[in-house]
């Protein structure tokens, strides 16, 4: 999941990775408060997009991955 289809479908708020943007949003998601449940449901219907036992795959992975590095 992307910025692109959280705002193409409208599921959630979204920023950039530097505290500006983050704190930007934080401002903007307190002023939309009423929008919560909508973009609740919306995410809900995209995260229908995704199969989560790939994503846990390539998360377990990653992980290991990032462990071995450590080592």
């Amino acid at each position: 999941m992307n910025n692109e289809e959280v705002n193409e479908y409208n599921a959630g708020w979204t920023c950039e990775t530097n505290v500006e943007s983050i704190k930007n949003c934080f401002i903007t998601m307190m002023n939309e408060k009423d929008k919560l449940n909508e973009k609740g449901e919306n995410a809900r219907r995209l995260s229908l997009n995704y199969s989560w036992d790939e994503i846990a795959k390539v998360s377990h992975e990653s992980f290991e991955c990032f462990a071995k590095k450590g080592n």
